[in-house]
């Protein structure tokens, strides 16, 4: 792949800041590896000891929250022409702080639901699966790996609507979720049914009968 010359991000840069100033430090981006001031990467609001443009970082977090960081690697690579190794995509997601969704209007409804994420293993030995917690509301949702607590404390710092549609699937872990947000009274819990639907063929019988 070929990249555009480094000389014209230089170009580009030094007419965005307006400055030369400061010293220099070198940063990979799509378009090679540029160098740029300490005074031109405060005003581009590049952080400090960052090795990579920000443009380049996000292109490395887009591909990390799909696929694994080897397969984060090869699909960087293959759209930017830039390697950047599985460990750096690695520390990269570890260094960042994702804030919660901000809620502007009381939360009318909210469901609580679940998954699995696959752990990489060693070759050779069992895949191994872990479960989530996600609680999604009318204005955005959050997701956490082994805390819960972080969810339900998000939520019951928000303002709600009076009643709140509480859905759930039957499981005793979302509801033991649900039964921890806001007070029974101000709770109007409806059970998904769709769940419970598709797994009739599991007891025996007829799905059409059995509805």
């Amino acid at each position: 792949m070929k990249h555009v010359s480094p000389e014209l991000g230089s170009f580009f840069i030094q007419t965005v800041t307006g400055t030369q100033a400061g010293k220099p430090r070198r940063l990979k981006s799509p378009l090679g590896e540029l160098e740029i001031t300490a005074k031109q990467a405060a005003k581009l609001a590049v952080l400090p000891y960052r090795q990579l443009s920000p443009h380049l970082e996000n292109c490395c977090l887009r591909l990390s929250a799909t696929v694994s960081y080897e397969q984060a690697e090869q699909g960087v690579a293959y759209l930017t022409g830039i390697r950047v190794p599985a460990q750096t995509q690695q520390r990269l997601v570890h260094c960042q702080t994702f804030a919660l969704p901000s809620i502007e209007q009381p939360i009318a409804e909210l469901c609580v639901d679940g998954g699995k994420v696959r752990l990489r293993t060693p070759l050779g030995k069992a895949i191994e699966w872990r479960d989530y917690k996600a609680i999604e509301t009318d204005q955005g949702m959050v997701a956490n790996f082994h805390n819960k607590a972080q969810l339900i404390e998000w939520v019951n710092e928000q303002p709600f609507a009076q009643p709140m549609t509480c859905l759930g699937d039957g499981h005793d872990g979302g509801w033991n979720i649900i039964s921890q947000i806001a007070t029974a009274s101000e709770r109007r819990e409806i059970l998904d049914g769709s769940p419970l639907k598709e797994n009739l063929h599991k007891v025996g019988g007829s799905i059409k009968g059995s509805i």
